[in-house]
C-alpha cells in the first residue's frame, strides 16, 4: 500500500472513531486528494503534514493515527475525546507539536512511547483526565521547549530526567496529584522561565502558591546549582560506626540526603560546605541536624543492609 493510502486509511479511521460528519468536515471520507480535506495540510508528495481538528469531535483516538508518519503537528483542541492516547503515537517520529488539550474526558496514562518523538518542541496535554506517573521517557525529548501537563490527575513524583530538557522554557504541572520535591537537578534548566506546580502536594510549596516566573525561577535554580556543586565536591556522606566508616554512594546522598537540607521557603538553601553523617546526625558549619527517620529507614538503612560492601551494626547504625 502506498504511503498516501495509509494516510487516507488513518484519516478515515479518525473520521469514523471521532463522530465526524460531512456537513461540517468537508471532503472527509471522500476520494478527493487529502489536501482538500477540511483542516488537513499535506506535503508536496501528498502525505499528511498538519492535522488540526478543533471542537465538535466525540469519540476515541484510533490506533491508526500511528500511520501518519510524516505528521509534524497533531492538534485535537476543545473536543470531547475519551479513551486513552494510543501507544502508536510513538510512530510519529517527525512530530514537532503534540497538542491534545481541553478534551476533558481523555484518560489513561501518558504513553511512554512519547519518548520516541525526539523532534517534539511542544507538548500540551492539559485539561484532560490523564492519570498515573509522568513517564521518565519524556527526558529523551532534547528539543522540547514547552511541556504542559496541567489540569489532569497525574500521580507520583516529578521525574528528575526532566532536567535533561535543556531547551525547556515552560513547565506547567499545575493541579495534579504530584508529590515529593522539585529535583535538585532542575538547576540545569537555565532556559526555564516558567515553573508552575501549584495545586499539587510538592514539599515546601503551598498548594495555592506554587507558580514561579523569570527572575524567581533563576534565583531558585541558581541556589540549586550552588548546592548541587557542594553535594558533588564537599558532601562526604560518611557514616561513622564502631567498626569504621562507611561511604554512602553519591546518588543516594544527592537524591535522598541532600534534598532534605533544602528548607522552606523553596529558594533558601542552607550553607553546609562540609557535612558528615554520624549516628544519623548531619554536622555542618551551622550545627547539627538530625536526619528524619523516613529517610533513614527507606533509603539509607536498605543500602547498608543489602550492599555487599557495607552493613548496619545493630543498635548503633540502625534506628
Amino acid at each position: 500500500m502506498l504511503p498516501t493510502e495509509t494516510d487516507r486509511l488513518a484519516l478515515t479511521a479518525i473520521y469514523k472513531s471521532c463522530g465526524m460528519n460531512d456537513d461540517y468536515w468537508n471532503n472527509w471520507a471522500s476520494n478527493k486528494p487529502l489536501c482538500e480535506w477540511e483542516d488537513v495540510k499535506t506535503t508536496e508528495s501528498g502525505r499528511v503534514k498538519v492535522l488540526f481538528l478543533q471542537e465538535g469531535l466525540v469519540g476515541n483516538l484510533p490506533q491508526e493515527v500511528g500511520y501518519l508518519t510524516e505528521l509534524e503537528t497533531l492538534c485535537f483542541y476543545k473536543n470531547n475525546l475519551k479513551g486513552t492516547i494510543p501507544d502508536t503515537i510513538g510512530n510519529l517520529r517527525k512530530l514537532v507539536r503534540l497538542l491534545l488539550m481541553d478534551n476533558f474526558s481523555l484518560s489513561g496514562r501518558v504513553p511512554q512511547e512519547i519518548g520516541n518523538l525526539t523532534n517534539l518542541t511542544e507538548i500540551d496535554l492539559s485539561e484532560n483526565m490523564l492519570s498515573g506517573p509522568i513517564p521518565h521517557e519524556i527526558g529523551n525529548l532534547a528539543k522540547l521547549t514547552i511541556l504542559d501537563l496541567s489540569q489532569n490527575k497525574l500521580t507520583g513524583t516529578i521525574p528528575p530526567r526532566i532536567s535533561s530538557l535543556l531547551k525547556l522554557e515552560k513547565l506547567n504541572l499545575r493541579n495534579n496529584h504530584l508529590r515529593g520535591r522539585v529535583p535538585l537537578s532542575f538547576g540545569k534548566l537555565t532556559k526555564l522561565k516558567c515553573l508552575l506546580v501549584r495545586g499539587n502536594n510538592i514539599d515546601y510549596i503551598e498548594r495555592q502558591n506554587g507558580d514561579f516566573y523569570n527572575q524567581l525561577v533563576n534565583r531558585i535554580f541558581l541556589d540549586f546549582r550552588k548546592y548541587s556543586a557542594n553535594v558533588k565536591t564537599c558532601l562526604h556522606g560518611t557514616i561513622v560506626g564502631k567498626r569504621g566508616s562507611y561511604q554512602l554512594p553519591a546518588e543516594l546522598i544527592e537524591c535522598h540526603v541532600a534534598p532534605y537540607l533544602i528548607s522552606p521557603p523553596l529558594c533558601y538553601i542552607r550553607d553546609r560546605l562540609e557535612v558528615w553523617i554520624s549516628w544519623w546526625t548531619i554536622r555542618g558549619k551551622r550545627g547539627l541536624l538530625k536526619l528524619p527517620s523516613n529517610i533513614i529507614k527507606n533509603n539509607v538503612v536498605p543500602f547498608l543492609i543489602f550492599s555487599p560492601e557495607y552493613y548496619a551494626e545493630k543498635g548503633h547504625n540502625v534506628i
